[in-house]
């Protein structure tokens, strides 16, 4: 992997520059390198940062918009980027794949979600 301390995002090994913020002096990422993990809005600031938090993974955010623009049109529309190092990169984009459901979540032999689904959809009807 590449990391452009620029922009803080991890490119391609074979890159010769940011695939994000085009810079080319890219470099090969220490383990404490903060790294772009992801950007979400309000409502899913807090659950990525629980899920990090409880994964003793650290992080930082960086606000999109910044405060001032923030207290005048609200901080519902505020966008968080999440950062961590290097080397928690990695466990850190499983955790953010999972909640945002893109991950298989293995619940176990005795878990079947389409009878639940199916029961509660007839009592409704």
């Amino acid at each position: 992997m590449k990391y452009c301390q620029r922009c803080m995002h991890i490119n391609a090994l074979d890159a010769k520059r940011c695939g994000e913020c085009d810079y080319k002096k890219l470099i090969e990422p220490k383990s404490d390198s903060p790294v772009f993990l992801v950007t979400k809005n309000s409502l899913w600031q807090g659950v990525v940062a629980g899920i990090l938090k409880e994964n003793n993974i650290p992080y930082f955010t960086k606000q999109a918009l910044g405060g001032g623009l923030s207290a005048i049109i609200g901080t519902q529309l505020e966008l968080y980027r999440f950062y961590v190092p290097y080397a928690a990169y990695d466990k850190a984009c499983d955790l953010v794949a999972i909640i945002e459901g893109s991950e298989d979540v293995d619940y176990g032999d005795d878990f079947d979600l389409s009878e639940d689904i199916d029961s509660d959809m007839e009592d409704q009807i």
